[in-house]
């Protein structure tokens, strides 16, 4: 982003991302603002993504 002098960036993922994404930005240091989306019509789907996404956090910090 330095390269390209950008500040700040616009994070959009479907919403159980969003934590796991915030996460990554702050330790790269991006400023970011974040909008999740909820696909009702995937339902199945969205709701497998948050159950993934638990232990995907817990890799995250236990990582460092």
């Amino acid at each position: 982003m330095e390269e390209n002098s950008l500040k700040t960036a616009i994070i959009i993922s479907n919403k159980f991302h969003l934590k796991r994404a915030s996460v990554i930005a702050k330790r790269v240091g991006i400023e970011a603002s974040f909008s999740g989306v909820f696909v009702k019509r995937y339902m199945g789907d969205e709701i497998y993504g948050f159950l993934r996404e638990v232990p995907a956090l817990l890799y995250l910090y236990l990582k460092g």
